[in-house]
């Protein structure tokens, strides 16, 4: 399981438990699940999943305000 996650152009790594469902990340049944899902049907302030990057969903971009 990974341990440490990082937004893609940052060098600091994210809080444990921030933005994880309980639980996560957990590399369910041994996969390699090296990308992250938001999931719309988890609870709503913590409702990241990790998951394998060869699934199909949406995106999202980043972008300076």
């Amino acid at each position: 399981m990974n341990l440490v996650w990082f937004w893609i152009l940052e060098t600091s790594a994210l809080q444990p438990g921030v933005f994880w469902y309980s639980g996560e990340p957990n590399n369910f049944k041994h996969r390699n699940e090296d990308c992250v899902v938001i999931n719309h049907y988890y609870d709503y302030e913590n409702n990241w999943n990790d998951a394998a990057c060869e699934n199909l969903n949406f995106w999202l971009c980043e972008k300076d305000m």
